[in-house]
């Protein structure tokens, strides 16, 4: 078998469009971002609370709007049902650190034909989601909030 490659490679014409389009695609599998209160609903809370919706914080006693308005919608959310009652959670999930992005090319010659190409690959990564935040409801009101303590990574 007779191996060699005959073309010299340059990246123009299609590198930037390409990687433009690579990196686009990267942060397409973000969360959405929060949805903005009510002008009702504003009007009507402390400043303390508007502070914490601000920074992003969930304290018992908010409503599903508030939460809404400070950490976004969920990622999935569970009902139970027990002999206290009804009660919904919210699940906030961290999801791996980002999409990996990889680059390929490649070239060849056999019997006398050549080939060559490139490709862009992005994935949104491997690791399976892990639970950062859950919160449960009840009546409406949010009842509890427990947060995955976080190891800096």
């Amino acid at each position: 078998m007779n191996f060699s490659i005959r073309h010299h490679f340059t990246f123009t014409g299609l590198t930037a469009p390409l990687l433009a389009v690579a990196l686009v695609c990267a942060g397409c599998g973000t969360r959405p971002s929060t949805v903005a209160l009510s002008d009702e609903t504003a009007a009507s809370l402390s400043a303390d609370q508007l502070s914490q919706i601000e920074a992003g914080r969930v304290l018992p006693g908010f409503t599903e709007e508030m939460v809404l308005a400070s950490v976004g919608r969920p990622d999935r959310k569970a009902r139970r049902v027990t002999a206290d009652g009804e009660t919904e959670e919210w699940i906030y999930e961290e999801r791996d650190r980002g999409p990996r992005l990889s680059f390929g090319v490649g070239a060849g010659t056999a019997r006398g034909g050549g080939a060559y190409g490139g490709g862009v690959s992005v994935s949104p990564g491997s690791r399976p989601p892990e639970e950062r935040l859950r919160i449960t409801f009840s009546g409406g009101r949010v009842t509890e909030v427990s947060a995955r303590e976080t190891d800096g990574r």
